[in-house]
């Protein structure tokens, strides 16, 4: 029998891997507390005992935001740096994110800083959790898949010890990935909400304007302007229009030096389009790209977009057209911090469950989730030319690694895949 083009494909989470037996379809709970061990020590004790001082002071980006909800409860603009600055004492990097972002953090209110830092620690490992069970849970993911991705998936370190948000965005994209088939304007909706966490998942409402349903779109609208209208106390209409018509488009152009955060654009831990371009083209003071770097990083762009536009009309199942539409949306904004990989998660975990082959799968993955922070670790101690020379190969290996997942991520839930597996022989 021939399943519906959407079914995911009924084949072992890796060619060659045989399909788990009743006795083996879970792990052993200790394999499984293996891989949170090596997903949490390490970052755990980087943070509290060697993080560099600048950076321990505002615990990462998280000190931005927990100052930014208490700056705005007095009456403050929290997208003012040296008002946000002055109001905590440290020296914070800039606020960023959507006025809505704030309503995410009311639970901090009732901590100290420090304590607020290790209890959004504890929260971004429980909103892995959730999200590696509702994967289960929706796609039958296997648990040695959840394993291996809990205990290899590096950029979630970063994600652990900068205190950043990407899981408090995921999880919202994730349940709109779940339901998208079924339910799309509640998953229109689920996009609102993570589109005004972090602007990123806005793009996956591109889905529905290739398919022509507009519903899902009206939807995100209006879950994104109820949570803004929510936000007005904390944040002023005027306040919140300034971000959107000044802050966001300087976010887009890539002018963080103008916004306050001195970062080169050609940083080792920027792994953007725009970024690998600009070690060809570089930016007129290092902080800015050039124009032919902003013009080639729109047409490499338009060039992602027109792929997986191409898998969509061949049927590409919905949660797996999204998945790699955030995956993609991870590369393709400015700066593409290590920790934003994290969106690549469900791009991921659905390439290796479609059934793609070990080493199919394994060079990207590989690829993507490299160590860099061990190696910049290790890096003072090795010649200095060497990692010069090897730092930009990192970022271009981890932009192609979501690039090929992403790919494989479609292929692997369309229409074609399903039926190719439908074929195979019994045990096959």
């Amino acid at each position: 029998m021939t399943p519906p083009p959407h079914a995911p494909p009924a084949a072992a989470p890796l060619t060659g891997s045989p399909k788990p037996s009743g006795r083996t379809a879970t792990l052993p709970w200790g394999v499984l507390a293996l891989a949170a061990a090596l997903h949490l020590l390490p970052p755990l004790l980087f943070s509290l005992f060697l993080m560099p001082p600048p950076m321990a002071e505002a615990r990462g980006d998280f000190g931005a935001y927990y100052y930014a909800l208490r700056l705005a409860l007095e009456g403050g603009n929290p997208y003012e740096l040296e008002q946000l600055r002055q109001f905590s004492g440290l020296p914070l990097p800039p606020f960023f994110y959507p006025p809505p972002f704030l309503l995410t953090l009311v639970w901090s209110l009732a901590l100290p800083m420090e304590a607020g830092y290790f209890a959004m620690f504890a929260l971004n490992a429980l909103l892995l959790l959730g999200a590696l069970f509702l994967m289960r849970r929706s796609w039958g993911v296997d648990w040695k898949l959840a394993a291996l991705v809990v205990a290899t998936f590096f950029p979630l370190w970063d994600n652990l010890i900068w205190g950043q948000a990407n899981l408090l965005l995921l999880l919202p994209a994730l349940g709109a990935m779940v339901v998208a088939e079924r339910r799309p304007q509640w998953a229109g909706a689920l996009l609102g909400v993570a589109a005004v966490i972090k602007v990123v998942p806005a793009l996956l409402l591109l889905y529905w304007v290739v398919m022509r349903n507009w519903r899902p779109l009206v939807a995100a609208a209006f879950a994104a302007v109820g949570l803004s209208v929510l936000t007005l106390p904390l944040v002023g209409l005027d306040v919140q229009f300034a971000y959107y018509a000044q802050k966001l488009l300087g976010l887009a152009a890539g002018d963080l030096k103008g916004l306050g955060l001195w970062v080169p654009i050609t940083s080792e831990y920027n792994h953007s389009v725009v970024c690998i371009l600009s070690h060809i083209w570089p930016g007129p003071d290092g902080f800015r790209p050039a124009g032919i770097a902003k013009l080639g990083s729109l047409a490499v762009t338009a060039l992602l977009l027109l792929g997986w536009g191409r898998w969509v009309r061949r049927g590409c199942a919905p949660h797996a057209a999204l998945a790699a539409l955030l995956g993609i949306a991870s590369i393709v904004t400015t700066y593409s911090w290590e920790h934003h990989l994290v969106l690549v998660l469900p791009a991921a975990v659905l390439a290796a469950h479609g059934g793609t082959s070990r080493w199919g799968f394994g060079v990207p993955y590989a690829c993507m989730v490299f160590p860099l922070g061990l190696f910049m670790a290790v890096a003072p101690a090795l010649n200095q030319h060497l990692v010069a020379s090897v730092l930009p190969w990192i970022s271009v290996g981890k932009l192609l690694g979501v690039v090929v997942l992403c790919e494989l991520c479609m292929r692997a839930h369309s229409p074609a895949r399903a039926q190719a597996v439908d074929a195979l022989p019994a045990g096959a």
